[in-house]
């Protein structure tokens, strides 16, 4: 349990340490800070609405999947220089029509089944936009220092993170109507994978400072 809660509370430290640093940060890490809002919003949510006040975190599920969209497509938008204009709007628009049948069907049951489309819509348009943008960046010259590139941890964050939640929510809904004792030692993987990912957010962020 108090694993747990240090997982969430880590939430709290990529935008408390980008706020810090804001002169300092540079341009790319920018466009991420949206997410990062979304992110100490959450752990937020977690620890004291959730954890302390034992309320039922329907509502967060969905609001937290909208806001997690929109900040993740507008940070790959941004770093890919606005190249895909279109793109972006198709994908925006798209989300907003499927969670909002989603929303109709799911809302109040099968929050577990309805996250899990909408994690696997969410890991597609990340690896659209990752492919796209790490060609851009090995068809730039010094390809190890590129490699050593900061925000190529948070996107390779991103991959890894959506990946393991994608076979996580497939999984998860089956196991828990066949095997519901151990739904929640499986549960687990999706708290390693915060870990992992959030603390992949502080390093990024520490390491991108302008000198």
């Amino acid at each position: 349990m108090y694993f747990i809660y240090f997982t969430i509370f880590l939430g709290v430290f990529p935008i408390s340490l980008y706020l810090v640093l804001r002169k300092r940060v540079a341009r790319e890490l920018k466009f991420l800070s949206p997410f990062l809002w979304v992110v100490f919003i959450g752990s937020v949510y977690e620890f004291i609405i959730t954890g302390l006040f034992q309320v039922d975190s329907q509502y967060w599920f969905w609001i937290n999947k909208i806001l997690c969209f929109y900040s993740i497509n507008y940070f790959f938008f941004r770093l890919l220089e606005k190249r895909f204009n279109k793109t972006y709007r198709y994908f925006n628009y798209f989300f907003a029509v499927f969670f909002g049948i989603l929303l109709i069907n799911y809302f109040g049951s099968g929050t577990l089944e309805a996250s899990s489309y909408l994690i696997v819509f969410q890991a597609m348009v990340i690896y659209f936009y990752s492919i796209v943008w790490f060609v851009k960046l090995f068809k730039e010259i010094d390809v190890e220092a590129n490699l050593n590139y900061p925000i190529v941890l948070v996107v390779s964050g991103f991959i890894i993170y959506y990946s393991g939640n994608v076979v996580l929510y497939l999984l998860g809904d089956t196991l828990l109507k066949e095997r519901g004792e151990l739904f929640l030692e499986y549960w687990m993987l999706n708290v390693y994978l915060n870990l992992f990912f959030r603390t992949l957010l502080i390093i990024s962020i520490w390491k991108k400072r302008v000198i």
